[in-house]
């Protein structure tokens, strides 16, 4: 069977013979066909913020940082994907994990950068306490999970529930607690939550301070 088919200008089609063999073509042309299919082919495009992650057919893959275009190959590709930089502000930071061979290797990235991982690297997640969404007053585990890490002081509200006074009055304790952090490893390393730490070393803080604040109804005097 016989066919005509144009390829215009700025595209690229795959031209497959009837024993399966392939070339390709950039338009603009003219084509005649006898026993072969025409398959156009997708041009992939990272700006200056991206990045293309490409899969190959023989396993391995490779990261392409922006600007750059690239036309998919039926042949060496697997699948191709334009994926957005990390943005790392003045005041955040990443760990990034690095395979050598049987090893990894960690690092500590700070910004301001963009951030494009390598073939053989991924980033550490954070796992921490956060706002329980039925209950933002309280924490629960594992409700934040994120890869930026803040390194400039901020601030978090920590609940303390049933806190006696010395009168055997229950109350609810609000901390606001204020927090730096000055080294990563022990984010990794000891794998530490900051706020169940904090909130461990706060209570008996928050147990004590009531014993020295006198309730409402302690602070009542009697009527004459």
């Amino acid at each position: 069977m016989i066919s005509i088919k144009t390829v215009r200008q700025g595209e690229r089609v795959a031209i497959w013979d009837y024993k399966g063999r392939v070339d390709y073509v950039d338009g603009p042309r003219r084509l005649i066909l006898f026993r072969k299919s025409i398959e156009p082919l997708r041009q992939y495009c990272a700006g200056a913020d991206q990045y293309l992650s490409i899969e190959f057919v023989d396993g391995h893959c490779e990261h392409q940082r922006g600007p750059i275009s690239i036309w998919y190959d039926p042949v060496q590709h697997l699948s191709i994907d334009v994926i957005t930089a990390l943005e790392l502000d003045s005041h955040e930071a990443i760990v990034v994990y690095r395979r050598i061979g049987n090893e990894v290797h960690r690092r500590v990235e700070r910004g301001p950068m963009l951030f494009v991982p390598e073939e053989n690297e991924w980033l550490h997640d954070f796992r921490w306490h956060g706002a329980d969404p039925k209950d933002p007053a309280h924490k629960v585990p594992r409700a934040l999970n994120f890869n930026k890490l803040r390194v400039i002081p901020d601030q978090t509200y920590y609940l303390v529930d049933e806190v006696r006074t010395a009168d055997d009055a229950l109350l609810t304790v609000k901390l606001m607690i204020f927090l730096n952090c000055l080294t990563l490893k022990r984010c990794w390393i000891r794998r530490t939550i900051p706020l169940p730490t904090l909130s461990m070393r706060s209570r008996p803080t928050s147990s004590i301070l009531p014993e020295r604040v006198p309730s409402k109804r302690s602070s009542r005097t009697p009527s004459s």
